[in-house]
């Protein structure tokens, strides 16, 4: 298979790709939590009936964001 490094097979190179997109898939998941609970007093009050540092909500958005690109 071209382009592949001598001894490579592809599934190496897949968990390869798959663990380094998961590594900053979490990353960018943290940060956008840590960010979102950090600006929620700025929000307060503009979604009705959500709450500053709801879990629901929260995880609806990284779940949307997490699988996007599937």
């Amino acid at each position: 298979m071209p382009g592949l490094a001598p001894g490579a097979r592809p599934r190496d190179i897949a968990l390869l790709v798959e663990a380094y997109a998961g590594l900053w898939t979490g990353i960018g998941v943290a940060v956008g939590v840590a960010c979102s609970l950090a600006l929620t007093r700025m929000a307060n009050g503009l979604p009705f009936g959500v709450e500053p540092g709801d879990p629901l909500s929260l995880m609806a958005a990284i779940a949307v964001v997490a699988l996007r690109y599937d």
